[in-house]
């Protein structure tokens, strides 16, 4: 009987709506509920198994610890190792400090991290580049040679490749991206070294004379390994991910929808009371589950893989604003608008407009529904209360998402 009544609500809105109130029963704004969690869990799949995020190690959300701690690091005699919060290039990823090595009179540093607090995996499988930021404020002559090791397990054993070419054009007092490919290429062997297991690095300059000679480090992480949310979370993590969005998103939009169309009706002088109501606008967020189901058929629009830098969080649209790709740095600016912008531009058109529709045909349904509870009212006033119920839920609901609050 009850699915009849959610069938109805999308073809025969007024007559559904009718009955609802007469007898409300929460057996439909359950079945609603499971078909909004199934269009949910189709559309995370449909999406997140095209969308892949690139990792870093460490982590994120701690991207800035082999740079923040001077005292994880040795280094040759005479080399004092301190943090300099002054010179930086990216605070928003990076952090507020550049670790500094200094020392004088000197045609040598070397520098070393012999403990990453684990273990990285740099196999094929794995990490594809070593990242890193330098400064050489100091001197200004390019080091003749530049040295760059990999332990695996302890300092016996270690890859190692000459990087002096990234360092030959270097500007005194200039920040420089470097981009190292681990895992193959150019390395050389010592020991019994295992590129699924490096635990430790250290970076070697030699200089044609001695001087003053200051090193700064900003950024330092491997990156290269890409990630769908799937892989990340487990299908088990990621369709409970899924289950609760879901549940969540119903139940906020189910409250928020009957709070305020409850004020709007007594606002216009409507007499209403709020279980006939609270169980006909559950029945009436059938309309967000044929929007997912929508959604679902646009994600046919997107290639088969679309790769974003590490700087990019998972986002529903699929799209950053300009305000929060200026953030991150210019290769991925460059990577975002001019691959992955057009990658996404007829999904998120698409979605766009069914968004904007969907939201009409609520308006449309919420008629239907206050014309069903409170009879004396118009077509033309159930419309007008319908529309400014919407609207404002709309408005507060992402008022407060924006604040963090949701």
């Amino acid at each position: 009987m009850f699915a009849t009544d959610v069938l109805k609500v999308i073809y025969q809105p007024q007559k559904a709506f009718k009955k609802i109130v007469q007898n409300p029963k929460y057996w439909g704004p359950i079945l609603v509920l499971l078909i909004f969690i199934g269009a949910q869990a189709a559309l995370f799949y449909s999406q997140y198994s095209k969308t892949y995020y690139e990792e870093t190690s460490p982590t994120l959300s701690e991207l800035t610890t082999w740079t923040d701690t001077p005292s994880l690091w040795t280094a040759t005699s005479g080399v004092s190792v301190s943090s300099n919060f002054d010179n930086i290039l990216n605070e928003t990823f990076y952090g507020n400090s550049s670790l500094e090595f200094a020392v004088e009179n000197s045609n040598s540093l070397t520098m070393t991290l012999n403990d990453f607090n684990g273990s990285v995996n740099c196999d094929p499988t794995g990490y594809q580049d070593l990242f890193m930021q330098a400064e050489l404020a100091a001197p200004a002559t390019a080091p003749s040679s530049v040295t760059l090791k990999l332990f695996s397990s302890d300092a016996s054993n270690y890859f190692q490749t000459d990087v002096t070419s990234m360092f030959s054009n270097v500007t005194e007092s200039t920040w420089s991206n470097y981009t190292i490919p681990v895992g193959s290429g150019d390395w050389q062997t010592s020991g019994n070294p295992d590129w699924s297991d490096i635990t430790g690095l250290s970076l070697e300059l030699v200089f044609p004379q001695n001087s003053d000679v200051t090193l700064r480090i900003g950024g330092l992480f491997f990156r290269g390994l890409y990630e769908t949310p799937i892989e990340v979370l487990g299908a088990g993590a990621f369709i409970a991910s899924a289950v609760f969005s879901a549940v969540t998103q119903f139940f906020i939009q189910w409250l928020a929808l009957s709070i305020v169309f409850f004020l709007i009706i007594k606002f216009f002088k409507g007499a209403v009371t709020w279980k006939p109501l609270f169980i006909s606008i559950a029945f009436a967020l059938i309309t967000m589950a044929v929007e997912t189901f929508l959604f679902v058929a646009a994600t046919a629009s997107l290639p088969a893989q679309i790769y974003y830098p590490f700087e990019f969080s998972y986002s529903f649209m699929l799209s950053y604003s300009e305000p929060i790709v200026t953030l991150f740095s210019a290769a991925s600016q460059a990577t975002y608008n001019s691959v992955i912008a057009s990658q996404v531009a007829t999904y998120v058109s698409i979605v766009t407009f069914v968004a904007v529709a969907s939201y009409v045909w609520l308006t449309a349904i919420g008629a239907a529904m206050i014309r069903a509870l409170v009879e004396e009212f118009t077509w033309t006033k159930s419309l007008a209360a319908s529309a400014l119920s919407v609207i404002i839920t709309f408005v507060v609901l992402n008022l407060l998402t924006s604040l963090g609050i949701l």
